[in-house]
């Protein structure tokens, strides 16, 4: 008989490791969770499960949490879900709670942020209302400038440049008849039926100008007499 030591060729082979905790069940090594002489083998924020192929367990960390399920003394870790939002997915305002996260759906929006909100943003509202506002601005700005435009054709075509031009100046009632000394009668220059004209000089930048002043005449006095 011939034995052949050859070493085995394993580069394909496939090797399927099915390992348990213990040769107990979940239950069974709970019950002495909490005295001194306990084997129970999962740490903090963890789930126990029975295998199905061998009478033992196995430990998996709760939801909401990560890490070495077997660790004693730190157990499985929260994951804080809000920094993670490739993963946990967050339409609003995430807050990370222990084991889960809250996700509000922004001012103006309902749902679940972590379903998708329904509604619109502030943010499109107030993009809509700031568009808007500013066409309105705009179409203001535009009819304003068309009147503008108006008045100052029709200030051109009535002779407005030349006005602007003329010095314009009032003058008091006692001006006027400094002016003709008083409306004496060797300054009028003549009478017509509702008013007179009297000719006169008044001083405007040091230099005496010639003026006629048309001065209304005053009502006649009717006196009645009672019976």
């Amino acid at each position: 008989m011939r034995l052949d030591f050859r070493p085995l060729e394993l580069e394909n082979s496939s090797l399927l490791l099915d390992w348990v905790v213990d040769n107990k069940t979940c239950d069974d090594a709970r019950l002495n969770v909490a005295g001194s002489s306990s084997t129970y083998a999962c740490g903090q924020n963890t789930n126990c499960s029975n295998s199905d192929n061998a009478i033992g367990y196995r430990c998996h960390c709760s939801k909401g949490f990560r890490g070495n399920p077997y660790d004693l003394q730190q157990g499985c870790q929260d994951i804080n879900e809000c920094e993670e939002p490739e993963t946990y997915r967050c339409e609003g305002k995430c807050k990370n709670k222990k084991g889960d996260y809250e996700c509000k759906c922004p001012l103006g929006m309902h749902g679940d942020g972590k379903d998708g909100c329904q509604g619109f943003r502030v943010t499109a509202i107030a993009s809509v209302l700031g568009a808007g506002i500013f066409v309105v601005v705009i179409a203001l700005f535009i009819l304003y400038d068309c009147k503008r435009r108006k008045r100052e054709k029709l200030f051109r075509e009535n002779g407005g440049l030349m006005m602007k031009h003329q010095r314009v100046r009032i003058f008091s009632k006692a001006d006027l008849a400094k002016a003709t000394n008083n409306y004496k009668e060797s300054q009028l220059l003549g009478r017509g039926g509702f008013a007179s004209v009297y000719r006169g000089s008044i001083l405007i930048d040091e230099r005496s100008i010639p003026i006629a002043v048309k001065k209304p005449k005053e009502d006649d006095k009717i006196q009645i007499n009672s019976q």
